[in-house]
């Protein structure tokens, strides 16, 4: 077995469509320089989050309408450039932008309710059930993210349920 990273990080982010400006301060140089101060040598960066929204080029999915550049590979180069490992995190099982267009897709509990939240209307994120649609969408999702970023440690997500 291979070395394991001493520091590894996970750079968690959920960005509402309602926020304007993604990235726009983002410092390829600072980005670089807090990861040695903090001598992070493997860090999850986000493909996409819980909102639904990519933060790189997509034909399977939608970049935040905010986002006006390519912000996963921007962070990946400056990663690889001072050599610290990466793998891409990518939401599974909750995407807010898929649930307003297809809430028939929400796991429902014996009464109908859905997920944690009790109704659709409620604030919070919506589970999907993966014995529907939403299964071959984050499916495309991630085989798309697997075969353009092949230069990472490898494909993450986290679930809180």
């Amino acid at each position: 077995m291979g070395k394991l990273p001493f520091r590894q990080v996970h750079l968690d982010f959920h960005t509402s469509e309602l926020i304007p400006d993604i990235g726009v301060q983002f410092d390829k140089k600072q980005f670089q320089e807090m990861l040695k101060t903090g001598h992070v040598n493997s860090i999850n960066i986000f493909s996409k989050c819980h909102h639904g929204w990519a933060y790189h080029e997509t034909e399977k999915n939608e970049k935040h309408p905010n986002l006006n550049f390519d912000l996963l590979t921007e962070m990946l180069n400056a990663c690889h450039e001072i050599g610290v490992e990466t793998q891409i995190y990518i939401s599974v099982g909750l995407d807010e932008k898929i649930a307003r267009a297809h809430p028939d897709w929400l796991l429902r509990n014996k009464d109908e309710s859905t997920g944690w939240t009790g109704d659709f209307t409620s604030p919070d994120y919506h589970l999907f059930c993966f014995n529907s649609p939403y299964l071959n969408v984050i499916t495309e999702q991630v085989k798309e993210v697997a075969q353009k970023f092949k230069d990472t440690k490898g494909l993450g997500r986290v679930r809180r349920f």
